[in-house]
């Protein structure tokens, strides 16, 4: 691949990478556990929209100003709540160029995080499906990322799915089915 492609790649898929971390922090952070949205994050709402420091969060949240923009996405939180996620991760964009996530759970997910972004039922590896084609965002057409990697097994009472991104070679469905077999057995 000539260098320019691969360094256009690599921005690509840092800027993926990013953009995972975002979103998990989005859905992780901005609930309290309860369904409601956590006062540091209705503090940061306020001060983006007045331009003014934030200021403190009064105790009723409602009261928290309107903004124009997307509604994030529903997350059910009870759902959530009841399912006691675990989550793992490994490895470091900067330092391995490589990350790999996983996230296991005695409920279901299926609809839930990073199992959002699946464009598609994807195919068969083991008791598991794996995709590479994905949409991060619901407004975008889906494409496939080839150094993105989605596998997930789900059932009504156990769910496990890894995000696996690696710069330098393609994602290996099996080191990812082999972590989902070893959480799901984990998950008795």
């Amino acid at each position: 691949m000539p260098w320019k492609q691969r360094n256009l790649l690599t921005a690509a898929v840092i800027g993926l990478g990013a953009a995972m971390v975002a979103a998990t922090l989005i859905v992780g952070l901005g609930r309290d556990g309860g369904g409601r949205p956590t006062a540091a994050i209705v503090g940061l709402g306020r001060a983006s929209v007045t331009g003014a420091a934030p200021s403190p969060t009064p105790p009723n949240v409602s009261a928290a100003p309107k903004v124009n923009a997307a509604p994030p996405p529903k997350v059910d939180a009870q759902k959530e709540a009841a399912a006691q996620i675990s989550v793992s991760t490994s490895g470091s964009m900067p330092k391995d160029k490589k990350t790999f996530k996983v996230v296991s759970a005695r409920g279901d997910l299926s609809g839930q995080r990073e199992l959002t972004w699946r464009a598609d039922n994807g195919h068969a590896v083991g008791d598991a499906r794996c995709t590479q084609n994905v949409r991060l965002n619901p407004q975008s057409k889906p494409s496939v990322k080839p150094t993105l990697l989605i596998c997930w097994r789900l059932s009504a009472t156990k769910s496990v799915y890894t995000v696996l991104v690696d710069l330098n070679h393609k994602p290996s469905e099996r080191a990812s089915v082999a972590a989902i077999d070893r959480a799901w057995r984990a998950l008795r």
